[in-house]
């Protein structure tokens, strides 16, 4: 990385900032999604270092948020939590340094190999 340059981290909102059920709450129950407290406090730390912070989710894409309205609701939410309102995308950038999402996997660069561990299967549901 560039001597002297800003750290830029990019974090999902949805299972990464925010608590959230996609079975029992809707991408826009904001007030009732609690915080993920180790990372806001992350966030809140990299925000006092200095550093640029952005919040992706794929549901603050245009065809979903034509209204800005998914944008506005996440803005809202940091600024209760975080204590600023802090950009939303759902376009990854090149200034970002590092991206953190619950479902990111970890890759070498120039070579495909993984570096992040497998995620667990997920357990199959007993019918009754």
């Amino acid at each position: 990385m560039e001597k002297n340059k800003i750290l830029h981290h990019a974090t999902d909102f949805h299972k990464t900032l925010a608590e959230y059920d996609h079975e029992n709450q809707h991408t826009e129950d904001f007030d009732n999604m609690a915080p993920v407290e180790k990372m806001v406090n992350r966030v809140k730390t990299w925000l006092a270092n200095g550093e640029k912070v952005t919040v992706f989710s794929a549901a603050a894409n245009p065809e979903n948020d034509w209204d800005g309205r998914i944008q506005r609701g996440i803005g809202d939410w940091t600024e209760t939590h975080i204590g600023e309102r802090l950009p939303v995308t759902a376009i990854k950038s090149a200034d970002f340094t590092d991206m953190w999402d619950d479902k990111g996997v970890a890759v070498e660069p120039n070579t495909g190999k993984r570096l992040s561990k497998k995620p667990k299967k997920a357990k199959e549901k007993k019918s009754e």
